[in-house]
């Protein structure tokens, strides 16, 4: 089948271009096309069926963020394309990620309701996710928690760090975090520290930080980073301090032990991620996947 994957990959974010290779390595007998807006409604005339994701896209906030979304799904309904929300996450701004956080989410969540509920599927990457789309869509039976695809990242042929260094991945906003400094303040100078930009974004952070090393940036730095290559920086490290939800995520589908990774973001995916015992539980995605797929044929798809 053609498959139209809308995401926010293409614009520089490991962690959004790692499910391209992710779902090119776990759904290889289809056609896989990914676009990411500025809409173009000609994806959805050529496909046969939309999966949103992966990442954190199930938003509405002053960007056009929503508006665009909405305009590859409402030419989707109208052409009664299945459609398949997939490895997806809800976000929210961190000003708002307090107390009942299903409550604090659902007022910028709702404008989602029709979509979710057209959907003939919904995998999410929290509990906290899933809790949230129950609520904006009551009347969506096939919504489910898996954990993000990108834990079937596969580990690099390659290494681009010395083995057992420190990896750091900074976020421009995280860095002034006190999670953050805290970290920062322990690194010991006979460390053996490098420091990756795992969003283009990211990279002022980077040479923020390695001036404060005052070290050769080409000793420290590791920057336009393919997932490939992300995998490459943490896959051998001896402790990875992240403010990057991905980079994370990239270090447990890596094999560096929980112990040995400091998530220091404080964004609502950072607070509601639950580290999953088994990375193979996010195969869940492409088997639930394939099961909608087979059941979509034009005597089932459903009307507009």
């Amino acid at each position: 089948m053609n498959l139209a994957c809308l995401g926010a990959s293409g614009y520089g974010n490991v962690g959004d271009d790692g499910y391209r290779a992710v779902f090119a390595e776990q759904l290889p007998d289809h056609h896989l096309l990914f676009d990411s807006p500025y809409p173009d409604p000609r994806v959805i005339d050529w496909c046969d069926a939309v999966i949103v994701g992966g990442g954190g896209l199930i938003y509405k906030n002053e960007t056009s963020h929503f508006e665009y979304m909405s305009r590859y799904l409402d030419r989707a309904i109208e052409l009664a394309k299945p459609v398949a929300f997939l490895s997806c996450g809800v976000q929210i701004k961190p000003h708002f990620v307090q107390g009942d956080l299903v409550q604090a989410a659902l007022p910028h969540i709702m404008p989602w309701r029709k979509y979710l509920e057209y959907a003939r599927l919904v995998t999410v990457r929290s509990p906290t996710c899933l809790g949230i789309v129950k609520a904006v869509a009551p009347n969506q039976a096939n919504a489910h928690f898996i954990p993000d695809a990108c834990y079937l990242m596969p580990r690099a042929p390659y290494a681009l760090v010395t083995p057992e260094s420190l990896v750091i991945i900074p976020t421009v906003r995280g860095v002034e975090l006190p999670a953050f400094q805290e970290e920062w303040k322990r690194i010991d100078e006979h460390d053996r520290i490098f420091i990756a930009a795992f969003a283009r974004e990211d990279i002022p952070a980077v040479e923020q930080l390695v001036k404060q090393l005052k070290a050769h940036s080409n000793l420290i730095d590791r920057k336009n980073l393919s997932p490939l290559d992300a995998m490459a920086v943490v896959q051998d490290a001896r402790r990875v301090v992240t403010a990057r939800y991905h980079g994370a995520v990239f270090a447990r589908a890596a094999g560096v032990p929980e112990s040995s990774i400091v998530l220091t973001g404080h964004r609502f995916k950072d607070r509601v991620e639950v580290p999953p015992t088994n990375l193979q539980d996010a195969q869940e995605h492409f088997r639930l996947l394939r099961l909608m797929l087979q059941e979509s044929s034009p005597a089932t798809l459903r009307p507009t």
